[in-house]
Order: C-alpha cells, then structure tokens, then sequence
C-alpha cells in the first residue's frame, strides 16, 4: 500500500520528462524549486517580496475569500503549534493517540447503545470493524517484532490493545528523528512504514466502516445526539489519519531533498503548513461523509446489492485500468503468485482509502495516480448530487426519517464544502506542483524515469523494484550503462555504494565476470544468500533478467 515501502519508498518521485523543467521558481512559503533541488529561503529573502515575471497574478473572488479566511485562522490561532517544532510532535503525537482513543470508545458506546435498542445487525457490524482493525494491528506488530523476545511481543501487543499504537507510533517516528529507514536490527521494517500501516489499517477497517454503520443509523432513527456526536468522532478521526500521513509523508525531509519533483507541495512558512493541514483534513472530512452518504442512500434506494455491486464496478474498473496499461504490479520487488496476491491487495487497501479519505499521498503515480485520484472525487460529487436527487421517502417506506429537501440540502451543502477545500488546499500550496494533481504518468513509467537522473545514486536505486517494471523496457540501457560507469564507481567507492547496493544489481545485467567478481565479496554473498532464503519462502524466485522479453507487460 502506498507508501507502506520497503527501503525502496525513496524512489517516490515523478518522471522529470512531464515536470516543468524551470530554472527557479519560487515557492510559496519560502521554498524554491531549482530544476531536481529544492532550497529554503532564508528569513531575510522571506521579507523580500517576490513574483515569477514581474506581473503580480490576478486571483477570482473566490480565490481571494478563501486566503482572506486562511490568513484570518492562521492569525487567530494560538501560537502552540510550529509544525516543524518539538511542540507538533508532541501536539501530534497525543492528539494522534486521542483521536484513536476516543473513536474506539465511541465505537464500544454505540455498540452498547445498538444492542440496548435492539438494533443487533448495526451492533454486529461496529464488533467486527473494530475487531478487524485490531487484528491487522496485531499481524503488523508481530510482523515487525518477530525477531523479539515473548515479553517485547506481549508489550507492543497490549499497547495494540489498548487502542495507543497510533500515538505510539508517531512518537517512535518522532524519536528516530522522522528518517525513513530508522529501524534496529531486531525489526523487519522501518518504523515510519509500520506507522503508516497502522493508519492505513485503521483507515480502511474500523473508521470508515464505522461512518457508514453510524450514519445508516442516523438516517433511519429520529435525531439523536449520540449517534451525531460518535459519527463526528470518527470523521475526525479518519480525516486527521488521512491528513497526518499526507502532512508527515510531504515534510518529511528525506523525501523532499531526494525526489523534490513530487514531494515539496506544502510552503515552508508557518502560517501556509497550517493552512494546508486544515485544507487536507476538511478535504479528507467531507470526502468521506460525501462517500459515506451516497452509499447509504444508494443501499435505501436499490438495496444492499445494489450498493455492493456499485462498488465492486468500480472497483473492477480501477483494476482493468491499471492492467491496461501494464501497471497492475506493485514496485516492490515480490514476484509469482505472491508477487500477484501484494498488488491485488495494495491496490484494494489504497483505493479504497483513497477513495473514502482522500489521501493526497496516494495520487502519487506509484498508487492512484494524479488524474484518477482527482477524477475520481469529480465523479463522488456527481454520484452523490445524483443519488441524492433520486432519493424518494415514499419508496424508502420506513427506512430513512429524513425529508427529500433535507437529503439533498445536507448532500449539496456537503459537496459545496468540499470544493471550497479543495480550493483552499491550491490556493495555499506551492503551484509548483499542481501538476502533480492532474499527471497522467503511472507507476512503470516513472520507476523508468528514475534511471534517466543524472545522479548515480538515484539511478541505482532502481535495482530495488521489481524487475518487471523496467527491464523489458531499458534492460540493455541498464546493461550497458554497468559496463562503462561500474569501474569508475569503484575505484571512487562512493559511501552509497555500499554492501546492500551492490546485492541489489542483478547478475544478468554485469556481462564481465572479472566486474560481477569484484562487487560480489564475502559480505556481499552473505546478503544475497540471506535474501534468496527469505524470497524463496516469502516473496517468490525472483526472475532471470534474461527470461524476461522485451515488451512483456508490467
């Protein structure tokens, strides 16, 4: 899923042939983006007041009032949060495990309440959501620590029980100063992607099941404040997941000096940071009850088939699309029946959550990708505004309470605030990287991309993904650049070009043997013995680069 990545996840990035090519522009909130590097203003040059041709832009009416009440917020803020300070962390850290905390106890309150009012379907439905997530979180915590003690196992299983792990996480990402592959020797996976599949778990299995379970059974009570108040709680609780893996992901500083064509979106200026994490969290909160409305009137208007099968369509035609145009395999280098089974599921868990939360991380072309992420929320406002329109109480018997007129008011009203914040968001970050909301490049294409870098560090980078995305297409590139850059590279002996770097070049592609001997030294066998053992089992044979044809699809 996305960005749950193996050491590989820094190669998320975007293919510079479709990124504008300029030689700086400026960024807004103290940012420059200088062809593949990003620099940060000084606090002297911020005071300087800059534009790109001498001709200050004309904003509409509409763009105007929402800086207007972007800045109004930011000023009237309490100055108790800096992004980039040890106070967020903390903000983040607490307010994280609050969030989860109070949308599981809202969630056991609601059970008690459906089982109370005899209302046993909604409370069965709310049991195994919150037991599915907790499952989950318990498979990624003992994934990662199975290499611990029984007793190490029993506390990071008990903190999953006690519904802390998202907090918890984020203050290990935080204490391992938010790099993206700190993780000691006894763990399988960095901390950041443990944290970012705890989220996505909570996400997709007891958030957003639970939205559509409480706002079913809203729609079919009279008012009650309960029910209102635990349907808040977890639209909160799943908008701020969404925005803090977007937020986390955008400034995470690893990312946005080795792939600043994707990653930089968000100003470096305090006031920009905060009105971009508000946009990312409204977007995210009126996206889902958008979503979760049109559901629920689609499930009273036709029935529960008619729902399961509006979202299995589309579905379907997420997965035709991706296969069409050869970009059904997931990067991460797993390959045979294990290989198909992570791309099936990594595709379903991310469009999903795209989907219900609109996650900005997942436009990237390595998931969603840019045009269908931002399609696709088109066509949830369409979809929504129609169901709504077709919405009838007489045929719905007694199944809803609610009123034609008040149906498609709380339907339009929602999707009006939607747009407003996704308005907000382009208003507020950089321009540079509009584009990236609209790119029609996919996830094969820019893996190839990566090999057209001008650093040789980023090159070899794509020796970490899987071999199908690339090598039918510039395999003989690859191998011919090995032939002529492979001594130089050795006889420098960069720092990056350590044991691990060279395990990863295949041996297919070094056509001299006296070279393919030089890097493949004692500690280097031992990695590549270690990781033939571990995919035999677990990740499938990889292939031979020669048994793969020129043109065969991704």
């Amino acid at each position: 899923m996305t960005e749950i990545h193996s050491d590989a996840s820094v190669m998320h990035g975007f293919d510079p042939q479709t990124a504008p090519q300029t030689p700086e522009t400026p960024g807004k909130g103290g940012g420059r983006v200088s062809g593949e590097h990003m620099t940060l203003d000084t606090p002297d040059e911020r005071k300087t007041p800059r534009n790109d041709d001498g001709v200050s832009r004309q904003r509409s009416t509409i763009t105007r009032s929402i800086s207007f009440m972007g800045n109004r917020l930011s000023n009237n803020m309490p100055k108790l949060v800096k992004p980039t300070s040890e106070t967020f962390k903390i903000v983040e850290s607490y307010g994280t495990a609050a969030l989860s905390i109070s949308d599981a106890a809202t969630d056991i309150f609601m059970i008690h309440k459906f089982m109370v009012t005899d209302r046993q379907s909604f409370a069965t439905a709310t049991i195994i959501c919150v037991g599915m997530n907790l499952l989950c979180q318990s498979l990624i915590t003992f994934l990662q620590n199975r290499k611990q003690t029984w007793k190490v196992q029993l506390k990071e299983q008990l903190i999953v029980l006690s519904f802390l792990k998202p907090g918890v996480d984020i203050w290990r990402v935080n204490k391992a100063g938010r790099k993206m592959h700190n993780r000691s020797e006894h763990q399988q996976f960095a901390v950041y992607i443990e944290m970012t599949a705890s989220r996505v778990s909570e996400l997709v299995m007891e958030s957003v099941p639970a939205c559509t379970i409480q706002l079913s059974a809203l729609m079919t009570t009279q008012y009650d404040k309960t029910t209102v108040l635990a349907l808040l709680s977890s639209l909160c609780s799943a908008a701020a997941m969404s925005a803090f893996i977007s937020y986390d992901y955008d400034m995470n500083e690893d990312r946005r000096i080795k792939i600043p064509k994707y990653y930089g979106y968000i100003p470096n200026e305090r006031k920009s940071k905060i009105q971009c994490f508000a946009a990312l969290f409204f977007i995210s909160t009126f996206n889902l009850f958008v979503r979760t409305m049109t559901v629920v009137l689609i499930y009273m208007t036709g029935g529960a088939m008619l729902a399961v099968l509006a979202l299995v369509v589309e579905l379907a035609i997420y997965m035709l699309t991706k296969i069409v145009r050869s970009d059904f395999r997931y990067w991460v280098p797993i390959y045979g029946v294990p290989g198909y089974v992570t791309a099936f599921f990594a595709r379903f868990i991310v469009k999903l959550a795209a989907d219900w939360t609109a996650c900005v991380q997942f436009r990237h072309p390595q998931e969603v990708g840019g045009f269908i992420f931002s399609f696709g929320m088109v066509m949830l406002a369409a979809c929504g505004i129609t169901s709504a329109a077709l919405y009838d109480k007489e045929e719905c018997g007694k199944s809803c309470v609610w009123s034609n007129e008040v149906v498609l008011a709380v339907m339009c009203s929602s999707c009006f605030c939607l747009f407003v914040s996704i308005s907000a968001l382009f208003c507020c970050m950089n321009q540079d990287y509009l584009f990236t909301f609209t790119s029609f490049t996919c996830g094969h294409q820019w893996i190839r991309s990566m090999f057209k870098r001008e650093e040789q560090e980023r090159k070899f980078e794509i020796f970490s993904t899987n071999v199908y995305l690339w090598v039918p297409y510039i395999g003989d590139e690859v191998k011919a650049y090995l032939t002529k850059e492979l001594p130089k590279i050795l006889a420098e002996s960069p720092e990056w070009f350590d044991f691990d770097t060279k395990a990863s070049i295949p041996d297919d592609l070094v056509t001299d043997k006296d070279l393919l001997a030089r890097i493949r030294g004692k500690e280097v066998q031992k990695i590549i013995a270690k990781r033939r053992r571990k995919s035999s089992v677990f990740l499938g044979a990889a292939p031979r680069i020669a048994a793969i044809a020129p043109g065969t699809p991704a």
